[in-house]
């Protein structure tokens, strides 16, 4: 269920994973501690209001939730396949004139299929 919070509004998040975390099995006490820390920010201790400090990764960069709304692409598999593909026309250490030529070539190949 932890995935499932890439899926919760942003300003959700930090409430949604306490309510998990009180209800998940002491075994996973230390998935959650692990979580907590690299994306939701370990609570402070030591003070009168309740605060945390900064996660690792910020919420901002690994929820999904406006990207999934708005359809946009929750991955960059696209992107990935893109690289692949131009990787694959290439020499490992191309020369410059080379690569401007792949280059050129997937953007002509890019322009063809729309």
């Amino acid at each position: 269920m932890l995935a499932c919070l890439a899926f919760v509004p942003v300003e959700f998040v930090v409430d949604s994973f306490v309510i998990l975390q009180d209800s998940a099995p002491s075994e996973l006490k230390t998935v959650f501690t692990y979580f907590e820390d690299n994306y939701i920010g370990a609570k402070v201790q030591r003070t009168k209001v309740p605060s945390r400090k900064d996660p690792r990764f910020d919420r901002e960069l690994w929820n999904v939730y406006s990207r999934t709304c708005n359809g946009r692409p929750r991955t960059n598999n696209n992107l990935e396949g893109w690289h692949n593909a131009l990787q694959s026309t290439m020499k490992s250490h191309p020369h410059l004139l080379s690569l401007i030529t792949s280059l050129k070539l997937e953007q002509s190949d890019m322009e063809n299929e729309s």
